[in-house]
């Protein structure tokens, strides 16, 4: 079975379709005989139901900061009372800080115990991530489905906003990415020898 984690806006529901259109039952937030995907499969008491049932590769989607943030502060308060049990004491006065300190921690957390990560941006047929993904069974239709499958309403964000909200959040939130992505990296490195 395998279990895909990441924060909410990530692209979870565009890879749940991408499965199923390949033929997988694989569910958005919930699991299927194949596995499943979402942002509150990370969440402790779900993960620990999954792990009891063995067998589990468990791996990491993530999204653009900004991306994610941008439609992220656009949600009620439902997801943000739900993550209490992960990261404590979220500012629920200033909504963009909340959406920052959520991507960053609980991307953090979901990496610790997965296998791989990856950027959803990169999910494209033949793609580098996708034949990583096939090495797990994730042999899903990419590109087969439309990027706005599960389209949110945005609230203009930009690096800067992030920057001039919280500095030293945001900085921490580009390396974390980067670091969540440096097999781009790595391939571009081993294309350019």
């Amino acid at each position: 079975m395998i279990i895909v984690v990441g924060c909410g806006r990530s692209g979870t529901k565009y890879t749940s379709e991408c499965m199923k259109a390949a033929g997988y039952d694989f569910r958005h937030e919930r699991l299927g005989a194949y596995g499943g995907i979402g942002w509150n499969l990370a969440l402790p008491h779900a993960i620990k139901k999954i792990a009891k049932s063995g067998g589990v590769t468990v791996l990491h989607q993530i999204r653009n900061p900004v991306d994610s943030i941008a439609t992220l502060k656009a949600h009620g308060d439902v997801i943000w009372n739900r993550l209490e049990a992960v990261i404590p004491d979220l500012p629920n006065t200033n909504r963009l800080l909340c959406a920052m300190r959520y991507w960053y921690e609980y991307n953090i957390y979901c990496s610790r115990m997965a296998e791989y990560s990856y950027d959803v941006a990169d999910l494209k047929p033949n793609s580098h991530v996708a034949m990583d993904l096939d090495a797990y069974g994730l042999c899903g239709k990419w590109g087969a489905v439309g990027t706005d499958t599960n389209h949110r309403p945005h609230i203009d964000t930009t690096w800067r906003k992030l920057v001039d909200t919280d500095s030293l959040l945001a900085h921490k939130m580009m390396s974390a990415w980067e670091q969540f992505c440096a097999h781009r990296m790595l391939y571009f490195h081993e294309a350019v020898i």
